[in-house]
């Protein structure tokens, strides 16, 4: 059988949806658990799925007022490179999105934003994570940095958003986050900030 969709055409059957059959936390840290679920289709074998929980996470976009986005560059250890990328990072137990996006951008860039606007949001990791990324943009900095992390030592690029662009398409900047929130950039502040990114991929 198909299904009709919204325009009246027809397109085939959505995808089986898995059975979870059961479930057990195999660890239990500081900010993730790890469960291995056990799943199944309709009809089919069972089969083990390790699954990360994690409370959530913001990416900021932080625009000076000369038009400039505020990067980051930090050692990353889980991949053994330097990282350029936007500020962000992971909310802590009980911490709201902009609260999280508010410590973050102090954190990592040592900008505070007096002007700050949630654009939208993304899974980045659905095969196998929770986390759920909220992308904001920053406004109205002002310096007021907060103490790094322990195991940071940040420093700040800021950049045109051509920059960014040449450095996304060169690949010297492929923090999938970053790429993400730039491309949600591209669509909802060409709107909302339209003298920064109108017209700015195309050149």
């Amino acid at each position: 059988m198909k299904r009709k969709s919204k325009g009246d055409s027809y397109i085939s059957p959505r995808p089986a949806k898995h059975e979870r059959i059961s479930t057990r936390v195999v660890h239990d840290g500081e900010k993730f658990r790890l469960r291995t679920d056990t799943l199944s289709l309709p009809g089919g074998p069972e089969q083990e799925k390790d699954i990360v929980e994690h409370p959530g996470s913001v990416v900021i976009i932080p625009i000076t007022d000369g038009g400039e986005i505020v990067l980051i560059e930090q050692w990353r250890p889980a991949i053994d490179k330097y990282s350029v990328e936007l500020p962000s990072g992971t909310c802590e137990r009980g911490e709201s999105e902009e609260n999280t996006a508010h410590r973050e951008l102090r954190e990592e860039s040592g900008f505070r934003s007096t002007s700050l606007g949630r654009i939208g949001q993304l899974y980045p990791l659905t095969g196998y994570s929770t986390e759920l990324c909220a992308v904001y943009v920053a406004r109205g900095l002002v310096r007021d940095p907060l103490p790094q992390d322990k195991l940071e030592d940040i420093q700040t690029v800021p950049k045109s958003v051509e920059d960014v662009w040449r450095l996304i398409t060169n690949n010297e900047i492929d923090d999938a986050l970053t790429v993400a929130a730039m491309a949600l950039g591209g669509v909802r502040c060409a709107e909302l900030v339209p003298e920064v990114w109108a017209g700015k991929r195309s050149g």
